[in-house]
């Protein structure tokens, strides 16, 4: 049997206490960790969130743009359209002016030979 040695008792007992709060230590430290990583994790989903958000922001600014794009188009093809109608609406009143004064020289014409 071995002799039960009170200071070398003492010694692993101290040795044991130290080694323990060093655990302890060690373990808060990994909580605190932990509980860092965690709140790392939880900031990381909101920016992902928000950056997500902001994506999807600009790409309905980007089909806005598009579409008013397609818009500024088909009103430039109306405008010209409607532009062409209103020179042909113009022609057309020119012709008829025309055509009205020469009717109206024919009558003058007409009604100065029917005097004589």
């Amino acid at each position: 049997m071995t002799e039960f040695n009170e200071a070398e008792y003492f010694r692993r007992k101290k040795d044991l206490e130290e080694e323990e709060d060093t655990l302890r230590s060690d373990i808060s430290r990994l909580r605190r960790n932990i509980d860092s990583q965690k709140e790392m994790a939880s900031q990381n989903r909101t920016l992902q969130k928000e950056l997500y958000e902001a994506s999807l922001g600009s790409r309905i600014q980007n089909k806005i743009y598009e579409i008013g794009e397609v818009i500024k188009q088909n009103d430039n093809k109306t405008l010209t359209k409607l532009d062409q109608k209103l020179n042909d609406k113009l022609k057309d009143l020119k012709k008829n002016n025309e055509l009205q004064e020469e009717n109206r020289k024919n009558y003058l014409e007409v009604k100065k030979e029917g005097n004589e």
